[in-house]
C-alpha cells in the first residue's frame, strides 16, 4: 500500500514539474544533475534527455557563473543566490536562482536550480501604459469641471447664494475626485517601479558571449575580449542591447570593423572600455549616441537606460597613444568583491 502511495506521489510530482514553464533542476553540491524537468531540458538545449542524469550542469551553463555562485553558497553561509548566465551555446540569457537544501551531511545536500529565459517585458509594459493612460484620462473630467466652476464663480460676482453654494460643492467634489485619481496614479507608478527592477548579477563572460553572438548574427563588427571575469549587477537584457547598438554606431561612424573590450574594477563600478585604433569621439558624438532609441520603446534611449544604472559614458585617449576608447562604467555586483576561486 505504501509503495502504491509513493508511486502515486512521485507520479504527481513528475506531472507537476512537467507542466512548469520554468526550468527546474536538482543537482548535488558538485553540480551533477539528479533531475531536470522538460522546460529545463529545453532551456539548456539538451539533446539526449535520457542521459542527462549524472552529467555536470557545467556542460550546459557557463561554468564561471555557475561555479562562483555555488562556491558562494558553500562558503558564505548563504541559502540562495540569483544571477544571470547563458547556456553553453552563448545564445540565450537565463535568469537563474539556486537554493541549497542542507542534508544530514554535506554530501547529501542538494541544489535546487530554477531557470527562466530573459526577454524584455514589453507586453507587460504595454498593459501598464494603457492603465496609466486610463488614470490620466480619468483626471480630465474633474479638471474640466473644476475650471468651469471656478470661471463661473469669477465671472459672475453677483451670483445668488444658492448658485454659489452649488458651484462651490462642484469644486469640492471634483477636487476630491482629482485627489483620489492622483493618489491612484501615484500608487500605480510605485507598483510598476517596484515590479520592474530587472537588475541581476551577471558575469562579464556571459555578457560578452551573448553580445558577440548577436553581433556575429547581424554581421556586425568583430570584438575581442581577454575573458577576464568580472561581476556586474545590471539589467542584462537592456545592457546587451545598448552595447549592440553602440558597436553598430561605432562601426558606422568610425569605419572600424574590429574593437577590443577591456575591463577594470573602480570602486562600485566595473569600467567596460571599448578600444579602437584612432582618435577619441567628440563630446557631441557621445551625446548623439546617448539619444539612440531602444527598440521596444521610443521613449527610452541609451542615455536614459544608462542613467537608470547610475552611470554615464565618455570617450578618451587610451594609455597606448595610437588608440582611443569609449568608457562605460557599469554597477559592480557584491560578488565582485566577495568572489572566491572556483573549486568544483
Amino acid at each position: 500500500m505504501k509503495l502504491q502511495t509513493d508511486t502515486k506521489n512521485t507520479s504527481q510530482l513528475a506531472s507537476f514539474f512537467a507542466e512548469l514553464r520554468e526550468g527546474f533542476i536538482v543537482c548535488d553540491t558538485n553540480a551533477r544533475i539528479l533531475f531536470c524537468n522538460p522546460a529545463g531540458i529545453n532551456l539548456l538545449k539538451i539533446e539526449d534527455a535520457d542521459d542527462v542524469s549524472g552529467c555536470s550542469l557545467c556542460n550546459y551553463l557557463t561554468e564561471t557563473a555557475l561555479v562562483d555562485n555555488i562556491n558562494l553558497l558553500k562558503n558564505d553561509n548563504s541559502h540562495d543566490v540569483d544571477f544571470v548566465c547563458t547556456s553553453t551555446d552563448k545564445t540565450t540569457l537565463l535568469d537563474c536562482h539556486i537554493k541549497i537544501i542542507e542534508g544530514d551531511h554535506a554530501s547529501k545536500s542538494v541544489l535546487i536550480i530554477t531557470l527562466d529565459k530573459i526577454t524584455h517585458e514589453a507586453g507587460h509594459a504595454g498593459t501598464d501604459d494603457s492603465l496609466l493612460h486610463k488614470r490620466v484620462n480619468d483626471m480630465r473630467a474633474p479638471l474640466a469641471n473644476l475650471r468651469a466652476a471656478a470661471e463661473n464663480l469669477a465671472s459672475i460676482p453677483d451670483m445668488s447664494p444658492v448658485m454659489r453654494i452649488a458651484f462651490e460643492n462642484v469644486i469640492a467634489q471634483e477636487s476630491a475626485n482629482l485627489t483620489e485619481n492622483l493618489e491612484a496614479l501615484a500608487s500605480r507608478c510605485q507598483n510598476i517601479a517596484a515590479r520592474y527592477q530587472p537588475f541581476s548579477d551577471i558575469n562579464s563572460k556571459d555578457l560578452i558571449y551573448v553580445l558577440r553572438h548577436k553581433l556575429t548574427k547581424e554581421k556586425g563588427p568583430e570584438i575581442y575580449f581577454n575573458n577576464a571575469s568580472h561581476w556586474f549587477n545590471i539589467d542584462a537584457f537592456s545592457v546587451v542591447t545598448i552595447l549592440e547598438k553602440i558597436f553598430h554606431h561605432l562601426r558606422a561612424s568610425l569605419k572600424k570593423a574590429e574593437f577590443k573590450i577591456s575591463m577594470q574594477d573602480k570602486l562600485n563600478f566595473v569600467y567596460l572600455d571599448i578600444i579602437w585604433d584612432g582618435a577619441p569621439i567628440s563630446t557631441a558624438g557621445v551625446e548623439s549616441m546617448l539619444l539612440i532609441n531602444m527598440p521596444w520603446d521610443n521613449e527610452l534611449t541609451i542615455g536614459s537606460v544608462l542613467e537608470s544604472h547610475g552611470c554615464d559614458i565618455w570617450s578618451q585617449q587610451h594609455d597606448i597613444p595610437s588608440q582611443a576608447m569609449l568608457r562605460i562604467p557599469l554597477p559592480a555586483s557584491s560578488k565582485q568583491r566577495e568572489r572566491k576561486e572556483p573549486g568544483l
